[in-house]
């Protein structure tokens, strides 16, 4: 046993190595760098809540995942990021359950949230919600039609999600009414929104919020790449991906950040099958990150 005593030395010093290499304070910037905004523009995908973790004064690597798994956003109308709190959340479909009479006709329609604060040159998503006289979401085709007349505000794209921007040179506390026609058949509904410019940037500490630091767990034949494991975020340092790509800062951040968003779709999408879809998406990415990085 002594003459494996090098070499399980050696490949513990590597695995700490990487772990530091991992949970790098550089690594974990670019992380929220290449996610900076998207609460304000895609509020639907729900981040975690993580404070932003300095060093400590004797230089050594702060505790990886550190940050609390999500517990949801606060109700539509709430403040918009840069206030206390979180942006409004885009209502998640509820539950079917069975009932003798399917929802319908459409009766009304509303959007969520009903007033929101968007700074000049910025953008966020809106829902129009149509329900039936009970107040259940109308099954089956919904036409959509999106208006705004006042030219500091666009509407970009249709459907049941557009996005709404503000124009870069809009006066701070201008007010605009955003308004969705739905139609189904004969029936017909109207709702209307208000948009306030605001006069505040988006924060950079959005950089700070709701990327936690990996935490590289050694994991051998196990198949599963990342998992949230009661408030950490686990990668497995042991998969053949990771292990691939791991050798180039680049590259280990591409498939870091793929893992993150395929934990963040899990959590907004996640009915039966979805888990195996984003896993062989993050399969495909992993594969073509060897190929260019032989290249």
């Amino acid at each position: 046993m002594a003459a494996y005593a090098p070499l399980v030395d050696a490949e513990l010093a590597r695995f700490e190595r990487e772990r530091r290499a991992t949970t790098s304070r550089q690594l974990l910037t670019e992380l929220r760098r290449a996610l900076r905004g998207l609460r304000a523009r895609l509020p639907q995908y729900e981040l975690p809540k993580v404070e932003d973790v300095q060093p400590p004064p004797d230089g050594t690597t702060p505790v990886a995942g550190a940050g609390a798994l999500p517990a949801g956003l606060p109700l539509p109308g709430g403040p918009e990021i840069g206030q206390q709190g979180e942006p409004a959340d885009i209502e998640p479909a509820p539950a079917e359950e069975p009932t003798l009479f399917p929802p319908g006709p459409l009766a009304s329609v509303r959007i969520v949230p009903a007033e929101i604060a968007i700074a000049p040159g910025r953008e966020r998503r809106v829902q129009a919600i149509a329900v039936d006289r009970d107040g259940r979401r109308v099954r089956g085709e919904v036409a959509l039609a999106w208006s705004c007349g006042n030219g500091a505000v666009a509407i970009l794209g249709d459907g049941a999600k557009p996005l709404v921007r503000v124009q870069a040179d809009a006066r701070p506390g201008t007010r605009a009414e955003v308004t969705v026609v739905a139609a189904q058949g004969a029936e017909h509904a109207e709702a209307s929104a208000t948009v306030v410019v605001a006069d505040r940037p988006e924060p950079s500490a959005d950089l700070a919020a709701g990327v936690p630091e990996p935490e590289l767990v050694d994991d051998p034949g196990a198949r599963w790449r990342s998992r949230f494991d009661g408030q950490r975020w686990q990668v497995n340092a042991s998969h053949e991906d990771y292990i691939a790509l791991r050798g180039e800062p680049r590259t280990r951040l591409r498939y870091l950040l793929a893992l993150f968003a395929k934990e963040v779709a899990l959590r907004a999408h996640g009915v039966p099958g979805s888990e195996e879809a984003l896993e062989s998406l993050v399969e495909i990415l992993a594969h073509a990150e060897r190929n260019l990085a032989s290249v």
